[in-house]
């Protein structure tokens, strides 16, 4: 009999020790013995405010014998899996409370080869990298190449090509595979103009899923696109400046319109935005050298208001501050087609586009230097 009771108790251990939630990650042929994972919950990720947010949380685990073990967050949550020796892209995946999944992950010379067990999203995730190893295996190397020689042009000609053709790839994986909640995670390295299409074919239990806010964030992404595109066709040299209505940081209100009779400088920009920054002495150094020809008016994109009032106050730009709440359509950085920071429009007296710069551009202050000399 006591036999009996030791071998059911025996049993029942093992029973939970095999059901209980786990997440096994074997690493081979790596030399680093640390592994980076971020994560935070699915219901959360629609409001993160960056990577900072509290929400997000940062482990840094240790690799054992060549594995890392780990249990799930306790609500189905988004993990971003980094690994050093993997430069392109991050592993990611969606997991859930009752998970049990074994990542096999084997470094291969410029990238990595996964297998996975265990769920249909971590499956699926395996099978779409595997799929991508080619191409992502010619990125990384063009990575490498570039860390080296980051002014050849060529070689950064080739490296968007590759990330174009995954795009294209990441697409046709989708058509193929409607039914596989993975698609929710893929669908971000799908091409901005395809995801309303590939959305379409989705199983809709994918949709309605907690994987929701992923494909939804995504969706806004390309419809934001789409519209900045249209709004490309009409924002350009001699056409007239759309007129808007922000306010500064006192909530006063300010429309182009009541600015014209001088010219004017419209400089879309963002604290996140390192050459933003890098511009903004060579910005104070023309607005003082040009004032009583020209305004100058910054208009503050992607930022949380909060954020933007505390950099004003670090970095003093004595010029017109405006926001641009990030509110659908709304949006004037899509109004204005942005899709490069910074972006500068010199608007004349009158109220017409003159020119248009992409990104911190000494011909930009040459211009100026033409118009008020």
């Amino acid at each position: 009999m006591k036999n009996y009771y030791f071998c059911i108790t025996i049993l029942c251990w093992l029973f939970v020790a095999c059901s209980h939630p786990q997440i096994k990650i074997t690493l081979r042929e790596f030399t680093n013995d640390t592994v980076i994972i971020c994560h935070c919950p699915l219901k959360n990720y629609s409001n993160l405010k960056g990577d900072n947010d509290s929400c997000i949380i940062y482990d840094t685990l240790l690799v054992q014998n060549g594995i890392i073990k780990f249990t799930p967050d306790k609500q189905p949550s988004l993990y971003v899996i980094s690994i050093n020796e993997r430069p392109s892209l991050p592993i990611r995946m969606v997991i859930y409370p009752n998970d049990r999944i074994h990542l096999d992950i084997l470094r291969t010379k410029y990238n990595l080869h996964c297998k996975a067990t265990g769920t249909a999203i971590a499956e699926g995730i395996a099978d779409y990298m595997q799929m991508q190893q080619p191409t992502d295996e010619s990125i990384d190397s063009l990575y490498l190449l570039l860390k080296n020689s980051a002014s050849s042009q060529h070689l950064l000609q080739q490296y968007n090509q590759l990330f174009d053709q995954r795009r294209l790839q990441t697409a046709q994986w989708i058509r193929k595979h409607p039914t596989n909640p993975a698609t929710g995670i893929i669908l971000r390295y799908a091409p901005l103009d395809s995801i309303p299409t590939l959305c379409d074919i989705l199983d809709k239990e994918i949709l309605h899923s907690e994987l929701s806010p992923l494909i939804e964030e995504r969706k806004t992404n390309a419809y934001r696109y789409l519209s900045t595109m249209q709004a490309r066709e009409r924002i350009k040299q001699g056409a007239k400046a759309p007129d808007f209505t922000l306010c500064d940081p006192q909530g006063k209100e300010w429309k182009l319109s009541q600015l014209q009779g001088k010219w004017v400088v419209l400089d879309f920009w963002g604290t996140w935005c390192g050459y933003c920054l890098q511009g903004i002495p060579e910005m104070k150094k023309y607005e003082f050298k040009y004032r009583e020809q020209c305004t100058f008016v910054s208009i503050d994109c992607k930022d949380s208001h909060e954020t933007w009032i505390a950099e004003l106050e670090k970095y003093h730009m004595p010029w017109l501050q405006l926001y641009n709440p990030s509110n659908g359509n709304k949006d004037l950085s899509i109004v204005y087609g942005i899709l490069g920071f910074p972006s500068k429009f010199i608007i004349t007296p009158e109220g017409y586009i003159h020119n248009i710069f992409v990104g911190e551009d000494s011909e930009f202050y040459n211009t100026l230097d033409q118009l008020f000399k």
